[in-house]
């Protein structure tokens, strides 16, 4: 009963499906308040686009040296540290004095989202047959 509920997928792919489900609630719900929250503690909008499009900037050129890296390392301990970077950066805006601060906070986040999005496809579609992958 228990397999047809599932879809005969296996219990590791709700695991891991329901990991980036929290990963992306934490990610995106955060998002507009940080603008706000930027603003609060001095930043101009301007500055506020140039931190925005400075991380846009460097997750171009390194989100594939931080996914091979993720491999390297294992893919396990690298959403360990995805996870861990995302609470961290959060907790740094948090505590950021001053907007020189957003310079460098994008940063910690570049780890996280850098590997976390190829990571967690990359786990789900390992997890799925053959013959499941591809539909719906």
């Amino acid at each position: 009963m228990l397999d047809r509920l599932k879809g005969g997928l296996p219990g590791s792919f709700y695991a891991i499906a329901f990991a980036g489900f929290l990963w992306e609630m934490g990610f995106f719900m955060t998002q507009p308040i940080l603008t706000l929250h930027y603003l609060n503690i001095g930043a101009s909008i301007l500055f506020i686009g140039l931190i925005l499009g400075l991380q846009a900037f460097l997750l171009i050129f390194l989100r594939l040296p931080l996914t091979i890296l993720a491999t390297r390392i294992g893919e396990r301990k690298m959403l360990a540290v995805s996870f861990g970077a995302q609470a961290l950066q959060l907790a740094l805006i948090g505590f950021a004095p001053n907007p020189m601060w957003l310079y460098f906070i994008p940063v910690v986040q570049l780890v996280s989202t850098g590997t976390f999005f190829q990571l967690i496809t990359a786990r789900i579609a390992d997890r799925l047959r053959l013959r499941n992958r591809g539909t719906l």
